[in-house]
């Protein structure tokens, strides 16, 4: 939408924003210029840290001690925002301007009813009565496609799932029919189908309610998908603007070129991710010239001078002295369907990895203060294999059993029932000294780099503590010189040793969880979702990294994602599993050229692509429904009550997983 010749509904013009630490002054924004139109749909883009919070947060009136706005101004309809914080701006912000945060389950008390939250907010703004706040709660609830919205209004946030959860948060956002919505990742937590979900739903009221949306995200697919213009924010500042269809057809800021050549993609078949090397700068101590120079492939001299932010097209600006210079070279990668053969399409090789008829339960109590415990299913039938120096993508939902096949695998969790092999010896079963030895073999990658590494430790203490436990080393320092090689095999610095762990950025960090599986030479890892917490440009590194070393160490991985688009990258084969039982499993290529099972064509429907015209040329899938909790497991096959293919017998019977074509597994009654 062209909104070069209307008058903007929202002005940011030269906004500054610090924050006072121990450490001296952080400048969380470095002069933010910004117009928001009506109708328009703004994304703002960037790695963490980059200030895109930031600027929602200061739009709303949300900077608060030690935090202030330095420098600047916010205009909303001409009314500085800025000069009357506690006045008028009060009236503006949660009724006139609405923000959805990013994560609803910490946004939502919990001790209140979802309706009554959304209740508040009308009372609050509009001075609804009660019985009028009730009939409009309903609305809302229906409105933003929640179903059955007198029970879901008397329920808590956590008897909902996530999408429901966000669902509230947007019901919330939208009850006083606010001219612009402000979106902070309102999708990074959740799966690609509830992810759709959302998104069209934001897309509908936006043409319902003719909203202004500003979408603060790092996923360029939601941007692609959903935007009339984009904001590229570094260090602060705003590097790069314009239309969302000339920003992805001619990058012209090396930054914007690296964002978008690191994002992965359904559609592209390149073998490795480009990758942006370094991190973001420390903003206590900015860089001096453009932020972006230590990283930058093409920086120069002229660079130490902070470039303005100047215009280069009718509707796009650029900070940079080389605007427009290739700062990446196009991608040169091999085919990765003439690359990257399984493994187990070569002749006599066994499986690293057997798993036959896995099912694993856990006893729950039945609500209520007499509760009983009952026998609960998480997972039923898997079977699959690993194969030496094979990726195995395993791909659902959150709630499908996927962390929980990884334990299970692991021995971290008990069978119930079925069979596990490693190395051709069933493990089962095995206890004690057998299954500690076992367990040097077979390590893990956690998800959060963050929260699975000790904050008092020293790295060096972090990654030699499985050498110590298994008795190879008896303290840290006996392991300096081969902990530093496995350090620098994971591209760590030198001085990393004797660091702790709040030094490192997000990517760093998650390097130091890959050294200390490393650390007792595995031949198999379980990767649970170990880059879906990191921005698209460190991801492109650490999925990098893990295919160097498996092409290095001839490691075997179960690599446990639901973001398809990261697991094309990086897989042989890919599993997909969906409430407890596995629906498909196929060679990569097989799998994204022709899916059989229903959920697998949603899930790809759902991914979203980094390109404008082939995100509005596409065809799109977007199932309804959540997946069944495992306490409530439906009969038949689990997805059929939001499967468009189902029938009577889809209710009733199981369908078992069946060779489709060589090396093509389905499991459904229509495929």
């Amino acid at each position: 939408m062209d909104m070069r010749n209307e008058a903007p509904l929202l002005e940011i013009d030269g906004l500054e924003v610090e924050f006072d630490t121990r450490r001296g002054v952080v400048r969380g924004l470095r002069g933010v210029d910004l117009k928001i139109g009506r109708g328009e749909t703004l994304a703002i883009v960037g790695e963490s840290g980059s200030g895109k919070s930031v600027t929602a947060q200061a739009v709303m009136g949300l900077i608060d001690v030690p935090g202030r706005i330095a420098r600047g101004d916010i205009r909303w309809m001409g009314q500085s925002l800025v000069d009357d914080p506690k006045g008028d701006g009060r009236g503006v912000r949660g009724k006139e301007i609405a923000l959805v945060f990013q994560d609803p389950m910490t946004s939502l008390n919990p001790l209140m009813k979802v309706g009554t939250q959304i209740a508040e907010v009308l009372t609050r703004h509009l001075g609804m009565g009660d019985e009028e706040a009730r009939i409009r709660v309903l609305e809302l609830l229906e409105a933003v496609g929640i179903p059955a919205p007198p029970r879901r209004a008397a329920q808590y946030p956590h008897e909902l799932s996530g999408g429901m959860r966000q669902r509230v948060m947007i019901a919330m956002a939208i009850a006083c029919e606010p001219k612009l919505l402000i979106a902070d990742e309102p999708t990074t937590a959740l799966d690609v189908t509830i992810q759709a979900q959302v998104l069209e739903l934001i897309a509908g009221l936006q043409e319902t309610l003719k909203l202004s949306v500003l979408m603060i995200t790092h996923d360029l697919g939601v941007v692609a998908g959903l935007c009339d213009r984009i904001a590229v924010m570094y260090a602060g500042r705003i590097v790069e603007t314009g239309f969302a269809d000339e920003i992805f057809e001619r990058p012209e800021h090396p930054y914007t070129q690296g964002l978008i050549r690191s994002t992965p993609r359904l559609d592209d078949r390149t073998e490795r991710l480009t990758a942006i090397d370094g991190s973001p700068p420390n903003m206590l101590v900015p860089p001096a010239g453009c932020a972006f120079r230590p990283r930058c492939p093409v920086a120069g001299p002229d660079c130490e001078i902070e470039p303005p932010l100047v215009t280069t097209l009718p509707g796009k600006s650029v900070a940079c002295w080389r605007s427009g210079t290739p700062a990446w070279p196009a991608p040169t990668g091999h085919i990765a369907a003439e690359v990257r053969t399984s493994p187990s399409e070569l002749p006599d090789v066994r499986p690293i990895l057997r798993v036959r008829d896995l099912g694993v339960d856990y006893e729950a109590s039945t609500p209520g203060f007499w509760g009983r415990m009952r026998k609960i299913s998480a997972l039923k039938g898997v079977s699959f294999d690993v194969f030496p120096g094979e990726t195995l993508g395993l791909v659902g939902e959150s709630g499908s059993g996927k962390s929980t096949i990884g334990r299970a695998v692991l021995r971290r969790l008990e069978a119930s029932e079925g069979r596990i092999f490693f190395k051709g010896r069933d493990i089962t079963d095995l206890k004690g000294e057998a299954l500690r030895q076992t367990r040097r073999e077979m390590q893990l990658i956690f998800q959060d780099p963050y929260a699975s590494l000790n904050p008092r430790m020293r790295v060096l203490d972090i990654v030699a503590e499985p050498l110590i436990v298994h008795g190879l080393i008896r303290k840290a320092e006996e392991g300096r010189e081969e902990i530093g090689e496995l350090l620098r095999l994971v591209g760590l610095p030198k001085d990393a040793h004797d660091r702790l762990p709040y030094a490192f950025s997000g990517g760093q960090r998650q390097r130091i969880g890959i050294a200390r599986a490393l650390a007792l030479k595995p031949d198999f890892i379980v990767a649970d979702e170990p880059v879906s917490a990191l921005d698209v440009s460190v991801r492109a590194q650490v999925v990098n990294l893990l295919q160097d070393l498996q092409q290095e160490l001839g490691i075997s991985y179960l690599f446990i994602a639901h973001d398809l688009s990261v697991v094309r990258h990086i897989s042989h084969r890919v599993a997909i599993l969906y409430s407890g039982r596995m629906v498909e499993i196929a060679d990569r290529e097989t799998l994204y050229r022709s899916p059989c099972h229903p959920y697998t064509e949603a899930l790809l429907s759902a991914v979203p692509v980094p390109h404008p015209a082939t995100q509005r040329a596409r065809k799109r899938l977007v199932y309804r429904g959540d997946i069944p909790d495992v306490a409530h497991w439906p009969s038949g096959c689990h997805f059929h009550g939001r499967c468009p293919l189902a029938d009577q017998r889809c209710s009733i019977e199981v369908p078992r997983l069946t060779e489709r074509s060589p090396g093509h597994w389905v499991a459904c009654w229509h495929k």
